[in-house]
């Protein structure tokens, strides 16, 4: 039988609540993850705001109106995020790559989201900008 680990308290300064994941408690450990979404929407904002970008979307959603990933579940969900496949990095080529585009429900895009940025205890992906599994068309 393997040994208990010790309890500890959360790492936070002045916390003394006990840590329940990553040497924080709930509370501070929700702080964490809301604080690095916010990071990671900032960082690349000013792409996401010029028009070439909101045509690109618009286009993406009226290609492709439902949910890639609703669709593999049999679901008809309408898609309300232009994806990109692989995550861009702030590399303008991969960006602007319509073929680097799916649409998604934002339900499943909050999955991909987390689980390539390592939040909600996932470890994060590397960037990978190998175009092997990217679509052709586009």
């Amino acid at each position: 039988m393997a040994p208990m680990k010790a309890k500890r308290f959360c790492s936070y300064p002045r916390c003394s609540q006990m840590a329940t994941s990553h040497g924080l408690c709930e509370l501070h450990s929700q702080e964490k993850i809301k604080q690095a979404q916010k990071q990671r929407v900032n960082k690349w904002l000013p792409m996401y705001k010029n028009v070439r970008w909101q045509r690109m979307r618009l286009n993406q959603l009226a290609k492709e109106p439902l949910c890639c990933e609703c669709l593999k579940e049999n679901r008809l969900t309408p898609a309300t995020v232009a994806d990109h496949i692989k995550p861009h990095g702030g590399d303008p080529a991969l960006f602007y790559d319509p073929r680097n585009l799916q649409s998604m429900c934002e339900h499943h895009h909050s999955i991909k989201s987390a689980k390539e940025d390592g939040s909600f205890g996932n470890p994060k992906k590397a960037a990978d900008h190998d175009m092997h599994d990217m679509r052709k068309d586009g």
